[in-house]
Order: C-alpha cells, then sequence, then structure tokens
C-alpha cells in the first residue's frame, strides 16, 4: 500500500489560512502604524502579508473549480517562485518545529512499512483540511521522506538490472 498523496494546491490552501497568534499581533501592531513609521523590515513583512492574502483568495478561487486562466497562471507562477517548507517552517512555533522533527527523526529510523500502516489505518479518522498544522507538517515531511525512499529503491532495482543485462553480455 502507499501513502496518499496531498494535492499541493491543498497545501497552500491549508497553510496560507493559517494565522498563528503571533501572526495575528504582528498584523495589529503594523496595523496600527502610519506608513511613514514603518521601518523597512516592517514594510516588508506588509508586503509578504498582502501576498499571502491575495494568494489564499486564489486558491480559494482555484478550489471552487471556477477559476480563470490568470489565476490558474499565478498560483502556478507563485508555487514555482515560493516555498511552501518556508511558509510552514514560518508558521509554526520553535516548539512545534522541534516536536516535528523528533517525531520525523523517528520516522526516518523505522521501516517504511510500520509508518504506512500507522498512517493507513488512521486515514479513516480525518481528512487533510481537519488535521493539525503540525500533524499536516509531519505528513508533508514523512511524503518526502518516503518518496526519497521509493527513489532509492528504483535506482537500486535499475543498477540491478543493468547489472545483471552487462554480465549477460
Amino acid at each position: 500500500m502507499k501513502i496518499k498523496k496531498i494535492r499541493p494546491e491543498d497545501e497552500w490552501l491549508k497553510w496560507l489560512s493559517y494565522e498563528p497568534e503571533l501572526t495575528k499581533l504582528v498584523k495589529e501592531t503594523l496595523n496600527s502604524k502610519e506608513v511613514p513609521q514603518l521601518s523597512l523590515a516592517e514594510l516588508d513583512l506588509v508586503r509578504s502579508f498582502r501576498i499571502q492574502e491575495r494568494m489564499l483568495e486564489l486558491f480559494k478561487e482555484y478550489n471552487t473549480g471556477a477559476f480563470t486562466k490568470d489565476t490558474l497562471k499565478e498560483i502556478k507562477i507563485f508555487m514555482k517562485e515560493e516555498s511552501l517548507e518556508d511558509l510552514m517552517i514560518n508558521k509554526l512555533t520553535e516548539e512545534e518545529l522541534a516536536g516535528a522533527k523528533e517525531i520525523l527523526r523517528d520516522y526516518e529510523e523505522c521501516p517504511s512499512e510500520y509508518w504506512k500502516e500507522e498512517f493507513e489505518d488512521n486515514q479513516e479518522l480525518y481528512t487533510y483540511r481537519t488535521i493539525s498544522m503540525i500533524d499536516a507538517y509531519i505528513l508533508h515531511e514523512a511524503l518526502k521522506i518516503d518518496n526519497d525512499r521509493n527513489s532509492k529503491a528504483i535506482k537500486a532495482k535499475n543498477m540491478a538490472r543493468i547489472r545483471k543485462i552487462n554480465k549477460e553480455s
């Protein structure tokens, strides 16, 4: 069995929708200032927040299925130029990241069959949209690890086939 893939659009939508308490406080502080009072770093933050808000609206539009070619083009450019992992890391606290990394270390050390079975047994209990942000981050990283394992296995099989062909020649 294979761990179910998550559509990148669903990941972006989930993470762009998520606004941690610290982000809310930062936005509140920035909104209380006049533009000339903002430092360059603060202006950059405002710009980043506005881009995220814009993209959230575009991903919502995309999810309805009623989107324009321009919307799709803007989403594709955004997904190509921006890092989902950076967004995830910026939205989680240091404690959440530390906990997630500890779980992921365990994941890397255990056979993938154990984790696949564990994940698939619990898959019925939730959907991607309802899992916690930390679980979404762990799932994202676990899928990357699983993909890397699969790639290594495929490379090893191909190398074995090449060796066999070379021996037969």
